[in-house]
């Protein structure tokens, strides 16, 4: 018994391998003429993936855990490829066109991040948006998550054969006909279609129909593939959720994955079992050389003068080749680097978490600090308003969700005017100090506390983005006020509602107040909805849901492109949507410094200090950002990524240093104390 399964496991790998190839092939062979043109595979590669899908596809309950597991299995490696591919699109702007301005890069990041959330293979519209890009091959990722879930949701209900058929075949049809009018994110369609393949797999499996192939069989099977290609049925377009004729496309697919299942019976070598069981690796550097390395592949073609058909073979065999021999580097440099890695985080994050910090909670402020420091570059417009929709508001829903229902009593101002007023006393101090000659000036922007102005105070200066630390400290005192005096709930609710609805009319009306009263009130809501994450463990639950990420991440893209949201200059937006949108935007930035706590531990380690010690990386930003701007300026120019990259290591390595400083008289303080 153990020798038939090893055997037919074999099999598997060894189809799944030839499906990888073709893939590839079908990918890079456009121009090739002749009877050996890969023209065909888009009517059996992906055919045979889906139906193997199907094959070995167990009835599980669909929990949470399953879920979870599928979501690391296939969309963890789709976001290091997407991440992959943006770096390598940075390379290229520097070698092809030494265009390394950060208007360019910055354009080329939030380019990348759009058309990764959009993950669409082919189409580029959605509605009326024109993303202008696509994600190439990798759509495969998210569709096929989509597909498996929706087969197990349906044998979850009713196992039957009829009904499986009909409810696969109902979806598959809504997808074809959807996707004539709009194209959903996550190739959500292409998903649905290929529903219906996992239930043939599932089906050919449940019914040991493999086992009953006759010889035959596979001569009728070549004649069908032969009429396919020849009248051009063999194209059926799971990436556009469509096909030139249900049927015979569908027994035109079929009969080419039956033939494929032959040459994996008789293939006896280990090359294309093991292309097989790292095919998910092979497609995402795949992908990656298919989005970045063509170019490159070009010249070197051009340098030994390859033309026609000749050309195109060697840009299969280079291909194929670079795909299977990196994802094995790959998956080698994985297994070297796995027991050593364990260690690694429990060295560099179990002490925090031992004092019951929320590892992932400085590590999201670590990357949101670093971001508004970017956001004062002149980036594309589009990152920043990605950067800005949820940047101020990260930071006030944490407040809130550290501090809970506390009441309005000694402690908590004095932890309130150490943890943000004392860093804005001292850049002001500081600040003003440098310029003395302007003191009174100085001393009035301080004094007024502005963030921007617009139909008041325009002849005060604007702060900066310190401004978040009278905003957070407001916010702890205002909402603890409000409890000292509400303990109803309901109450307490109305109360914020109406708080923060009368700070959405001063912004909107131009009554830019001191010291951010109006962005106060307004954030008052955020602060709450925080407190009430904390209380309930919404957080916790969400997160550790890691399907939500399609839910929070399309809520938070509509926000973005709607205009998202800007505290400092008041964009609000859609009331409701925009509240929304920022809260699932730090969701999902949460569940990425949960992945990076647990996986990058050397990356955690660098973001812990900055997010823990943020409000001193804005302190000592807004001292001296404007002086290192004209050193690095002078030295080597102000539009590319250099110049941007220097300034900001300086001013973090200055703030770190004054963060180290702050911590080691806080332990000679305790052990004095002591």
């Amino acid at each position: 018994m153990s020798k038939s399964v090893k055997v037919r496991e074999k099999w598997i790998d060894n189809a799944k391998g030839i499906a990888m190839i073709l893939v590839i092939a079908g990918h890079v062979s456009e121009g090739l003429t002749g009877i050996l043109n890969f023209g065909w595979v888009y009517g059996v590669h992906l055919v045979m993936f889906f139906l193997l899908s199907g094959f070995t596809l167990k009835k599980k309950p669909l929990t949470k855990e399953y879920v979870n597991r599928k979501f690391v299995r296939l969309m963890i490696p789709y976001f290091w490829t997407c991440l992959a591919v943006s770096f390598a699109n940075i390379w290229n702007s520097w070698y092809f066109s030494k265009d390394i301005s950060i208007s360019t890069i910055s354009n080329i990041i939030g380019k990348d991040i759009l058309i990764s959330f959009f993950a669409s293979g082919a189409i580029t519209t959605f509605g009326t948006v024109d993303i202008g890009a696509r994600i190439g091959a990798i759509w495969f990722l998210p569709a096929l998550f989509f597909a498996v879930l929706i087969f197990e949701l349906l044998i979850n209900y009713k196992d039957d054969d009829i009904f499986l058929g009909v409810s696969t075949g109902t979806i598959a049809i809504i997808a074809c006909i959807t996707a004539k009018f709009i194209w959903f994110p996550f190739s959500i369609q292409s998903g649905m279609f290929a529903s219906f393949f996992i239930w043939l797999g599932y089906e050919i499996k449940k019914h040991a129909v493999l086992e009953k192939i006759k010889w035959y069989n596979y001569v009728i099977a070549l004649i069908v593939l032969w009429f396919g290609i020849h009248f051009y049925y063999c194209n059926i377009g799971f990436v556009v959720a469509s096909m030139p004729d249900p049927w015979i496309s569908i027994a035109v697919g079929v009969s080419g994955c039956l033939l494929i299942y032959l040459i994996s019976l008789t293939y006896k070598g280990n090359l294309l079992s093991y292309i097989g069981r790292i095919s998910l690796t092979v497609l995402c550097v795949h992908l990656f050389a298919l989005n970045t390395l063509q170019e490159y592949y070009g010249r070197i073609f051009d340098k030994f003068a390859l033309q026609g058909n000749v050309r195109i073979w060697a840009n299969i065999v280079i291909n194929v080749v670079f795909a299977i021999v990196t994802a094995a580097f790959i998956e080698l440099t994985k297994k070297i680097f796995k027991s050593k890695h364990e260690y690694i985080r429990k060295q560099l994050t179990d002490s925090l978490r031992n004092e019951n910090n929320d590892v992932a909670l400085y590590i999201e402020q670590g990357i949101f600090v670093t971001l508004l420091v970017l956001g004062q570059f002149p980036i594309n417009e589009r990152l920043r308003t990605i950067i800005y929709s949820c940047n101020a508001a990260v930071f006030i829903f944490f407040a809130g969700y550290c501090n809970g229902q506390r009441e309005f009593n000694r402690d908590l101002i004095f932890c309130a005017v150490k943890k943000y007023l004392t860093p804005y006393f001292v850049t002001a101090i500081i600040d003003i100090a440098f310029h003395h000659n302007a003191w009174h000036s100085k001393f009035i922007k301080y004094c007024a506390g502005i963030s921007n102005t617009n139909q008041i105070f325009t002849d005060v200066q604007s702060v900066g983005p310190v401004y978040i630390f009278l905003v957070l400290f407001l916010c702890v005192t205002f909402y603890a006020f409000i409890t000292r005096y509400l303990k109803d709930n309901r109450k307490i609710f109305i109360t914020v509602l109406c708080i923060s609805v009368l700070g959405l009319i001063l912004g909107n009306i131009g009554l830019w107040l001191p010291w951010s009263m109006d962005i106060v009130c307004y954030s008052l809501v955020i602060y709450y909805i925080g407190i009430l994450f904390k209380e309930r463990d919404i957080l916790n639950y969400i997160s550790k849901t890691y399907a939500s990420y399609f839910l929070l991440s399309s809520m938070w893209a509509c926000m973005i492109y709607d205009g998202g949201m800007e505290l400092s200059t008041r964009n609000y937006g859609q009331y409701g949507f925009v509240i929304m949108g920022a809260i699932s935007g730090i969701i999902v930035t949460y569940q990425l410094s949960q992945y990076i706590e647990r996986n990058l531990p050397i990356l955690s380690r660098l973001l812990l200090p900055i997010g823990m010690g943020f409000t001193w990386i804005l302190t000592v930003y807004t001292i001296i950002h404007e002086k290192v701007e004209a050193v690095i300026a002078g030295n080597i120019g102000s539009s590319n990524v250099v110049y941007c990259g220097l300034v900001v290591f300086i001013e973090f390595l200055l703030g770190l240093i004054i963060i180290f400083f702050v911590n080691f008289l806080k332990v000679r303080q305790l052990r004095y104390r002591q």
